[in-house]
């Protein structure tokens, strides 16, 4: 066994990709977009505002605040990928589409 400093903070880190995909939908209020296809999960951790770069222009600090923030300026759905999770070791994919409403 070693002792070691503790490993970088990674909370909070802003995604290149997320943050793209985010200024986009902004740049194109109302507007549709499939951001990409992931397990379930995904949409509801989005939802949530665990992804700084959706999170921008909110200041409160609660995971509820976050939540409402969301609700409030971001429109999130799924759809399951046809065929998605049949084999037992694939999980199953769902399509997530967003909206910035603004």
């Amino acid at each position: 066994m070693e002792f070691v400093d503790p490993p970088v903070t990674r909370k909070g880190a802003v995604s290149e990709k997320w943050l793209a995909i985010a200024h986009a939908l902004k740049e194109n209020p109302n507007k549709w977009a499939l951001v990409g296809d992931f397990t379930p999960g995904m949409a509801t951790h989005l939802r949530r505002g665990t992804y700084p770069a959706f999170m921008e222009d909110f200041s409160g600090e609660s995971p509820e605040q976050a939540t409402l923030y969301m609700k409030l300026h971001w429109q999130i759905t799924t759809r399951k990928k046809e065929n998605s999770g049949e084999d037992e070791d694939q999980k199953p994919r769902h399509n997530i589409y967003m909206r910035w409403l603004g």
